[in-house]
């Protein structure tokens, strides 16, 4: 019997051994009714869709909640919108533990780049409403923005039944700060008096002011973010936030990384911790083990004794690897033998036992949307001849120069022509620098200078045309003829002037085409693509990775493919979204034979790899299909996913999905339904009342107008009277000129009467 035949044959007995679920999705179970219907009853605009409430927020909810969970992990593929899960979870455990007690709550979210910060604003603006104040935190922070230090957001208090919701960008949160010293004179800054003097205490130098206040900073340096944080923690590590949300966490996958020691100061001073990701593993096992020790330490050692220097333990059993042994003889005859471990991008399916007691995994395809189909192309060329002969004449140059200098690294140099490679018009150049030894005539002792090589390459002509840029233009005519934009990723920015090449060789034929700029800001970039109309647009695919819906694109090319798997895996789907894409999306990658194609496999490696981590399953047209490593291991998880999906796995344990609505998908529909009615007669109760407020203030102002026309009336009259009596009474009573004058109101100083009387004058002297 075959693997395969085994896992589909007993499926059903296989999963009878799995404990039951900590999360179904019946009324009556834990909190069911009251998570849907305080879901539903959020005034938001940005509602949930009932498969996003009952796959991911009610689990996640009820294992922060009821089971008491510290962790919870969201794999979630892009454009699910796992950031407006996240922010519903954080809402309902307000609502749920904080509210009733009159309590605040402080939420921090960790976004993957600063081009995000505004998009995440909106979000938790429409989402938390007036319940709460958000921040942004800022080494430098502007205070007409809302933003405010790290300090300050750590020190907060939080004001009762209000949301303090902090936000914080990796490009900050992995920068440091200077730090001044502290010296004698200079102003507390508790109190604003002059500090004493400076004490020794042990080996510590410090200030006491009078306030009490001491170990002020006598030395400067730098601090970053997590430093402050673990600080103002103290030794106890006393939670600063109650709710941290962490984006992109594969991004922390690099243990040493200023922004992974970042990660791990955040969740050591939070009391919960959410982490999402759309690509949890980057193919290998290791990496997964980066991610999820600093949050679930205790799991790892009571799983598999995997303590955080086991890690060799754990790739071994989730992972693999290879072991490649080599011989040596040295000038004295004697065998040296060395081994190279080397871990290979496979990851063991029995992961998902590990990561299910606290993962919810999501896909596009567990929402009820139509998305537009995709499909994987794979398009391998020969490298043109005049390219291996130019490049293997520099290599034999460079490698030349190498040798007479120490330590030269020609791992690194070989791995650039994997990529120079790809634009071999562009003279570049190889700057070779070292300390050189050598022994000067008649002298014993070795002398050494520092110095520096450079070894020219010679281009190939820029008139001529290669194999792969060929490959490119005939894809990129198919598509424009079908009237589909396309997106020509690179790698890395345009210093080797490889998207000048591309833009050249493009327009002419006939293509509009045009390359983002280096210099366009990370928040600046969506827009300048909006605005940007050309059939074709040259750029890195780093720099839209994460955060950007390109649905105005119909089809992405992979002209050189970056070597860490998110960022590949994240870059291909931008224009792939449920909204506003009606087309099918075509992703191609095109490849010289030989490394490039070698790189190509190992990626696609990686792909299958994580996709056992995210409990996907292998398309057939897709590359981790075409390179898989074990496709009769695919072949029998597809074939198993199959008979669940047509109902032919009658376990308990899985609910298979069908066309009718689950009870609580029915009851939250029901919700919305109720709600929407609320908000509806509540808006056109407050329209009848402002309505009705305006017919009053309309009627009292005629009535008011009329008043005032009435009162008017009669004052009229009465002055018409009361001039008519002064009328009357001036022609019978005034007979001298001062008497006419005053009676006019004319002021007698600055008039001239004639003596006898006559005409009187205006004594302009005075005037």
């Amino acid at each position: 019997m075959t693997l395969r035949d085994f896992q589909v044959k007993y499926t059903e007995k296989i999963l009878e051994k799995f404990d039951a679920p900590a999360w179904e999705p019946i009324l009556g179970r834990f909190d069911n009714e009251w998570i849907a219907e305080t879901a539903a009853a959020n005034k938001s605009s940005r509602k949930l869709f009932k498969d996003q409430l009952e796959y991911v927020v009610g689990p996640q909810f009820n294992l922060f909640h009821n089971l008491n969970s510290r962790v919870g992990i969201i794999a979630a593929e892009m454009g699910t919108g796992k950031t407006t899960m996240s922010n519903y979870i954080a809402y309902l455990l307000y609502k749920k533990e904080y509210e009733p007690k009159g309590k605040g709550m402080r939420v921090m979210f960790l976004t993957s780049g600063s081009k995000h910060l505004n998009k995440m604003r909106r979000e938790a603006s429409e989402i938390f409403g007036n319940l709460a104040n958000i921040y942004t935190i800022k080494l430098k922070p502007r205070r007409t923005k809302g933003e405010i230090t790290p300090e300050e957001a750590a020190n907060m208090p939080v004001e009762q039944g209000k949301i303090n919701y902090f936000l914080l960008s990796k490009d900050t949160g992995k920068n440091s700060y200077k730090i001044k010293a502290m010296k004698e004179g200079m102003k507390c800054p508790s109190c604003g008096n002059n500090l004493g003097n400076k004490k020794t205490i042990g080996k510590k130098d410090i200030f006491q002011c009078s306030c009490g206040e001491k170990t002020w900073q006598t030395i400067g340096g730098s601090r970053s973010i997590g430093e402050v944080y673990r600080k103002i923690a103290g030794p106890k590590n006393n939670k600063l936030f109650d709710f941290l949300i962490v984006d992109e966490v594969h991004e922390m996958q690099n243990p040493s990384s200023l922004q992974s020691l970042m990660y791990k100061s955040l969740v050591r001073v939070s009391f919960r911790t959410l982490v999402m990701t759309g690509t949890l593993s980057n193919g290998y096992a290791s990496s997964i083990f980066h991610i999820l020790y600093p949050l679930l330490a205790k799991h790892f050692k009571k799983y598999g004794g995997f303590d955080y220097n086991k890690i060799g333990m754990f790739v071994d059993f989730f992972g693999s690897k290879k072991e490649t042994s080599s011989v040596k003889i040295d000038s004295k005859g004697s065998k040296r033998r060395t081994v190279k471990v080397e871990e290979l991008p496979q990851i063991n399916d029995r992961i998902i036992s590990f990561l299910a007691p606290y993962t919810t995994w999501f896909a596009i395809d567990d929402l009820d949307i139509d998305m537009p189909d995709l499909h994987e192309f794979v398009r391998i060329v020969d490298l043109d001849q005049s390219i291996k002969n130019r490049f293997s004449e520099w290599k034999k140059r460079v490698l030349e120069a190498g040798r007479t200098v120490k330590d030269f690294n020609s791992m690194h140099f070989n791995a650039s022509i994997h990529y120079r490679i790809n634009n071999p018009t562009f003279p570049y150049i190889q700057k070779i620098e070292g300390e050189k030894r050598y022994l000067e005539y008649g002298e014993e002792e070795e002398e050494i200078t520092k110095t520096e090589i450079e070894v020219p390459f010679n281009p190939l002509p820029e008139d001529e045309r290669f194999n792969k840029e060929k490959e490119l233009i005939s894809i990129l005519k198919k598509e424009v003829s079908e009237g589909r934009r396309t997106l020509v990723y690179g790698v890395y920015n345009n210093s080797t002037g490889i998207y000048q090449r591309l833009q050249k060789i493009i327009e002419e034929e006939g293509i509009s085409v045009g390359f983002l700029p280096d210099n366009i800001k990370s928040e600046d970039i969506e827009q300048w693509i909006i605005d940007y109309v050309g059939d074709v647009l040259i750029l890195p695919q780093k720099r839209v990775a994460t955060g950007l819906d390109l649905v105005m694109f119909h089809s992405v090319i992979f002209y050189e493919l970056d070597k860490q798997l998110r960022i590949v895996q994240q870059a291909k789907v931008r224009p792939w979204r449920p909204v506003g894409q009606e087309k099918e999306v075509r992703i191609y990658y095109l490849a010289y034979a030989g490394n490039q194609e070698k790189s190509l496999k190992s990626m696609a490696q990686k792909m299958r790899a994580a996709a056992t981590v995210e409990g996907k399953i292998v398309d057939n047209d897709s590359i981790a299909a075409i390179y898989d490593y074990n496709p009769e291991l695919t072949e029998a998880i597809t074939e198993i996913a199959n008979n669940i999906e047509n109902g032919e796995v009658e376990s308990e344990l899985v609910r298979k999905k069908s066309s009718n609505l689950s009870e609580f998908s029915q009851f939250y529909i029901e919700m919305l339904e109720k709600y929407s009615e609320v908000e509806e007669t509540t808006e056109a109760e407050e329209t009848t009342e402002v309505e009705e407020t305006a017919e009053a203030e309309e009627t009292t102002e005629a009535e008011e107008t009329t008043e005032v026309e009435e009162t008017a009336e009669v004052e009229e009259t009465t002055e018409v009277e009361e001039t008519t009596e002064v009328e009357e009474t001036t022609e019978a009573e005034i007979t001298t000129p001062e008497e006419v004058l005053v009676a006019n109101n004319i002021n007698c100083n600055y008039i001239k009467i004639p003596e006898g009387g006559g005409q009187a004058l205006f004594d302009w002297d005075n005037l």
